[in-house]
């Protein structure tokens, strides 16, 4: 027997669930590291045809079987930036990444990122695996630590103490991380869709020759003289850690099946009836016909089942009403 829901039969809610993420500098170094430099792992990024360089961070060495992959880091520049001329290796490629970011963040792959309005047109990109940071990350509890390789000064960007969410038509939530103490933004966060931007000048921290890398290579030499991997390699040097609040998203819908004491009293078991098509009245019944409720089936307005309930053998007659509730968690 069929029986339509009112909206007063159904209820939902949702539930989120949270969990703490940090992800430290060893899974940043290079035995954690797998890149797509060269041609048999040259990916294509997305429909409109940009392709990319980048690289995956991985929890553990990744060609180990339980090893899982963390996140994805890449640099792109824009075409109105201030070093692209001068940018002699993978111009096109560190381009067409920005590009591919534009594209998703934006919503046009000829925009600019920008924040204020200081626009951002040389950035490393750290994109987090689906299920890594799950439905979202959670605001205002994520940060990251960045070090200077010239004179040891630890930087920690965050957004514990800010008090401005932005909303993107595109990609959701987004803000920034920042020293609470200077106010100096070190990068954005995009909480929707997992994505972390850090403009080049917050890796120049410290009070020696901005930017240091390694040696005599200053920030300036990598971005523009080095290739995508080379950056990136910089970039990992520089973060001891990044700590993000992966949100879990549960919904859970109650559906309320009302069994008045009038209806659901007959089965469609062939067993219900005797040969000549009447119902076989249990033995000692007092009140007519009953059944033996034993599963709810929900369905669609086309009758396709959508899911099922079993429950224990509830008794049922025309003296009989029930409320059965089930839970739906999706």
């Amino acid at each position: 027997m069929f029986k339509k829901f009112s909206k007063n039969d159904i209820t939902s809610e949702t539930m989120l669930l949270y969990e703490n993420l940090i992800i430290y500098s060893n899974s940043f170094d290079d035995n954690h590291t797998r890149k797509y430099n060269n041609e048999n792992y040259y990916h294509a990024s997305n429909s409109l045809g940009y392709f990319g360089y980048y690289q995956t961070i991985y929890d553990n060495i990744p060609s180990i079987v339980d090893s899982h992959a963390l996140c994805d880091v890449a640099y792109g520049i824009s075409t109105a930036s201030n070093l692209y001329a001068s940018t002699t290796v993978q111009q096109t490629e560190k381009n067409n990444v920005y590009k591919i970011f534009a594209s998703m963040l934006l919503g046009s792959p000829n925009e600019r990122f920008q924040w204020g309005p200081h626009y951002a047109d040389e950035l490393f990109f750290i994109t987090f695996k689906r299920d890594t940071y799950k439905n979202k990350i959670c605001y205002q509890k994520s940060a990251l630590w960045i070090s200077s390789s010239y004179d040891n000064v630890t930087t920690t960007a965050s957004d514990f103490c800010s008090t401005n969410l932005y909303k993107s038509e595109c990609v959701g939530n987004y803000g920034a991380l920042y020293s609470c103490s200077v106010g100096y933004v070190f990068a954005i966060c995009y909480y929707d869709v997992g994505v972390m931007i850090l403009p080049t000048a917050s890796l120049m921290v410290g009070s020696g020759p901005a930017g240091v890398f390694s040696g005599s290579y200053t920030l300036l030499d990598i971005l523009t003289g080095s290739s995508i991997d080379s950056a990136v390699d910089g970039m990992r040097n520089h973060l001891l850690y990044v700590n993000i609040n992966p949100v879990t998203e549960r919904r859970i819908t109650t559906y309320k099946c009302s069994l008045p004491d009038r209806e659901y009293n007959y089965s469609s078991n062939p067993t219900y009836v005797n040969n000549d098509g009447l119902i076989k009245v249990v033995s000692g019944s007092e009140y007519g016909p009953c059944v033996y409720v034993t599963g709810i089936a929900i369905l669609d307005d086309e009758d396709n089942i959508l899911m099922t309930a079993k429950t224990k053998p509830m008794y049922k007659d025309l003296n009989t009403s029930l409320v059965i509730s089930v839970k739906s968690e999706h």
